[in-house]
Order: C-alpha cells, then structure tokens, then sequence
C-alpha cells in the first residue's frame, strides 16, 4: 500500500486527488451533479482496478487518463460549491490551489532547483542529468575532427557485404 501511496502522489499529486475527494463530497450538497459523480467514482475505481490488478503496478502511466477525467468531471460540483461559500473561503482556497503552480513556474528559471522543494511538490526538475553523456559526446566529436575521420568509429557493421 506504501507503493501505490508514493506512486499516486509522482503520478497524480495529492492536489489532483483531493479535488476528485472534495469534488465528490460537493455532490452530497448539490443534486444535480451526483450522476457525474457516481461516473467519477466509478471512472476512478475501474482505473484503479486496471491499473493495480491488470498491470504492472510501477506502470501508473495507464491510471492517469482515468484520473484526469475523474478531475474534470468533478469540477462543475467545486465551482458550485465555491459560489455557495463565503468569498474569503473560495478567494483563500483558489490562492492555496495556486501556490504549487507558482512555485514550479519559479523553480523552472533557477538553475538548480531546490531538491526538497522538488520532493516537496512531487516534481523532478533535475539539470544536467545527462552530463556525462553529453561529455563523452562532445569528446568523441573533437577527437573525430582532430583525426579527420568523418564517420564515427564502430563496433559492428550495418552492411550486408
């Protein structure tokens, strides 16, 4: 049950997972948006069940499409909500919904991104991943054009003859 905790929370995020919670909690006060609701529901069970029994469980990419749509589906029952509150309530909310969003806008401009901020926001940002690669790369061209050779030594032939 760790896994799939630490799972949805890279995958989906917790934001997106609270919404459908207060999404389908909305449609308790609004009629009208209970049979989204029960399709929510329903849409977010039958993914999870294709997700953890029908494949592999470090494959979350398969749930993702059915927690999207549980999300939007959810919304019209929060922007009912959201009405029917008091000002403060929905303005203090939207605000905190906004937070991670402007702190990864930010994180995008910094060279090196803070590491527990990254955690913190179930991101990776990670620079220079392939440095060394790109090293070697860089290395290998110089020493081809230092020698004259046009072509790329091999270890194997792509001929036939």
């Amino acid at each position: 049950m760790d896994l799939v905790a630490l799972l949805l929370r890279f995958s989906a995020g917790w934001l997106a997972l609270a919404v459908i919670a207060v999404g389908l909690i909305a449609t308790l006060f609004a009629r009208r948006h209970r049979a989204s609701a029960v399709m929510a529901a329903g849409i977010f069970a039958g993914g999870a069940w294709f997700w953890i029994v029908t494949t592999n469980i470090g494959d979350v990419r398969y749930f993702m499409p059915f927690v999207a749509i549980a999300f939007i589906l959810v919304i019209p029952a929060i922007l009912d909500l959201a009405e029917r509150a008091p000002p403060v309530l929905s303005i203090g909310l939207a605000a905190l919904a906004a937070i991670p969003t402007g702190l990864i806008t930010v994180m995008l401009f910094l060279s090196t991104p803070p590491m527990d901020l990254q955690r913190a926001l179930g991101i990776n940002l990670f620079t220079n991943m392939y440095a060394a690669e790109n090293q070697q790369a860089s290395h290998l061209l110089e020493e081809l054009k230092s020698t004259g050779t046009r072509e790329p030594r091999s270890t194997f032939s792509t001929s036939a003859t």
